[in-house]
């Protein structure tokens, strides 16, 4: 048995360390683990770690004699029908991760997990089709942090997985990769226990302006702001000269860290159960903890040194995911900005001297959201620009000076009755959805779902910063109003994560929205990109299609004119709004 696996071992490579990996490797090691790999050679500081290859994950299938049965499988979905997408999903994880190891893949991956000499690592899929030209993987597959010897093998069998999760289904088929040879290789790099982390784009992902890049940062695990569970700071940085030209500092309430470590043993919060994995724990931060800024500006300059290296190594932009440790940056991840238009254009999406001042910026946001913020929140002469996943909000400056004094004028007593009736307003919410949670949701559930959130979006305009945004805080010096401030400042993230909890993550909202697309026979991620009107709609038979709502993902404008009459405008007449807004504010 033994000189059987040593003469297949010999014949095919299982497991190759970062030194031995460069960005040719893609193939056997996936966009992941190559570029790793050809960092670590190149100098950049990679926390060391190594890649069981696509190989192995193929020697699996074969050993457990699942080709024929997923491809089976596979073949009876349809895309249109989320039903079979699920179906098709459960059936082919559960072969995966039920099915046993081979003892040498087993054998190899615990021998290398010693030599890296690390009590924890961070366990990542890397898809052999990833971040391609056509394909960009990033988000798709899972990834587990704080893996310790004991849960290794079973996390390596969860990455195989996650190339069947339906999201990474659908994506295949969207693309047009059914069919293709898509394999998985799985990262297996020591954990960096990061104090602060973050995301870095060489090229500003949404101006497309070539000499700016930008740099997100948080406190805890770099988890916690990919998967949008943090509002991290950010920085915009100009290259030449490398200077820090716009900055905005959030208050962090939370951060994510490793269940057990020392900075955690006092909390209270339950685990954080998701990409990160059962070993992280969210840790509240104090009042004066979570104020600071993630990083100082010689840390951010520093950092953006290290990101224009690896833009060079590569030659091309590049996204970048990086922790900070005991006085040292990591480079965990780089991949290639697969969403730049090929031609940069000198002024996309960004106003600098108009009638519009720029508001506000946030990733990961969903047309419903934005619709319903759009409607009911924010006021008239309001422009929403979303690309990609990315708003960037912009409101007239006559209308600006208007909102400024909207949280000033109220009292404290007024301010913490609004902050009980907001929270009282959620609670009930949670509790009517869960209700209609156990039935089959209708029409009128819909309606009073929207209208709840309606609600809720009125109510937070109260509290929102930009309201009383440091611009106009000077016009208001009197006491009464500098209280007032200082209340709205203490009571501002417990109001975020108060409407975060109900409308993101496994919130209410998201939890009625998925099972709607369930009875809908419709993709559940579908649902958060419908507007307000189309999701009426669905009940009289109106299915958006998967291209239409792709091109949304894409680019759309939201547009509250004067009068307050919205306008949805998609794909050309998108462009064409831009270039006119663009045009008209120079």
């Amino acid at each position: 048995m033994h000189a059987h696996y040593t003469i297949y071992t010999a014949r095919m490579e299982l497991i190759r360390p970062f030194e031995r990996l460069g960005k040719g490797d893609a193939g056997i090691a996936g966009g992941k683990g190559a570029s790793l790999g050809e960092m670590t050679q190149a100098g950049i500081p990679v926390p060391p770690g190594f890649v069981v290859l696509a190989g192995a994950f193929e020697k699996f299938l074969e050993e457990a004699d699942l080709n024929q049965e997923l491809d089976a499988i596979l073949d009876k979905v349809n895309r249109e029908e989320i039903h079979s997408v699920d179906s098709a999903s459960e059936k082919i994880q559960a072969l995966i991760k039920s099915a046993k190891m081979p003892e040498d893949i087993a054998k190899e991956i615990l021998s290398n997990f010693e030599k890296l000499d690390a009590e924890f690592v961070a366990v990542r899929s890397s898809a052999t089709a990833e971040d391609g030209a056509t394909a960009a993987w990033a988000g798709q597959l899972d990834t587990f942090l704080n893996t310790t010897e004991d849960n290794v093998l079973e996390n390596v069998q969860k990455c195989w997985a996650s190339l069947f999760t339906p999201r990474a289904i659908f994506y295949r088929f969207e693309k047009g990769m059914h069919g293709q040879n898509i394999s998985v290789a799985v990262v297996v790099q020591k954990m960096v226990q990061s104090e602060v982390s973050g995301i870095a784009f060489s090229v500003h992902p949404v101006t497309e302006d070539y000499n700016q890049m930008i740099i997100e940062a948080g406190f805890g695990l770099g988890e916690a702001i990919v998967s949008g569970q943090v509002t991290p700071d950010s920085y915009v940085i100009e290259k030449v000269p490398r200077r820090i030209i716009d900055k905005n500092i959030t208050h962090q309430n939370r951060a994510l860290v490793r269940a057990g470590s020392s900075k955690s043993e006092h909390t209270h919060i339950p685990k954080y159960v998701g990409m990160s994995g059962e070993g992280n724990v969210w840790r509240q931060l104090s009042e004066e903890e979570g104020s600071k800024p993630a990083l100082t500006d010689e840390q951010v300059l520093e950092l953006a040194e290290l990101v224009l290296k690896i833009e060079k190594h590569y030659g091309f932009p590049c996204d970048i995911e990086w922790a900070f440790e005991a006085g040292t940056f990591y480079i965990t991840q780089s991949r290639p900005i697969t969403t730049l238009s090929s031609k940069s254009p000198e002024n996309a999406l960004i106003v600098k001297e108009s009638d519009y001042e720029f508001m506000f910026e946030a990733q990961d946001t969903t047309t419903l959201l934005q619709d319903i913020v759009a409607e009911h929140y924010m006021p008239g002469n309001s422009v929403f620009l979303v690309q990609n996943g990315t708003v960037r909000r912009y409101v007239s400056k006559e209308t600006l000076k208007g909102m400024g004094a909207v949280g000033l004028k109220r009292s404290p007593k007024e301010t913490r009755a609004a902050m009980a009736k907001l929270t009282k307003t959620v609670k009930d919410g949670e509790a009517k959805i869960e209700k209609m949670l156990q039935r089959e949701v209708g029409l009128k559930d819909v309606k009073q779902a929207v209208d709840l959130f309606k609600e809720i979006c009125s109510q937070y305009a109260y509290f929102d910063p930009n309201y009383w945004n440091g611009t106009y805080e000077k016009s208001f010096t009197d006491d009464h109003a500098k209280k007032n401030i200082q209340l709205l400042q203490e009571y501002k993230n417990e109001i975020r994560k108060t409407i975060g909890d109900f409308f993101y993550g496994d919130g209410s909202m998201i939890m009625l929205l998925d099972k709607l697309g369930g009875q809908m026979h419709a993709l559940k991620a579908d649902m958060e990109w419908y507007t307000q009107k189309e999701l009426i709609g669905l009940f009289s038979g109106e299915l958006l299609s998967a291209e239409k709502l792709s091109q949304r993902r894409k680019l759309y404008v939201l547009h509250k004119d004067s009068s307050s009459k919205m306008h949805l405008y998609e794909q050309s007449e998108a462009a064409d709004f831009i270039a006119n807004f663009l045009k008209n504010s120079q």
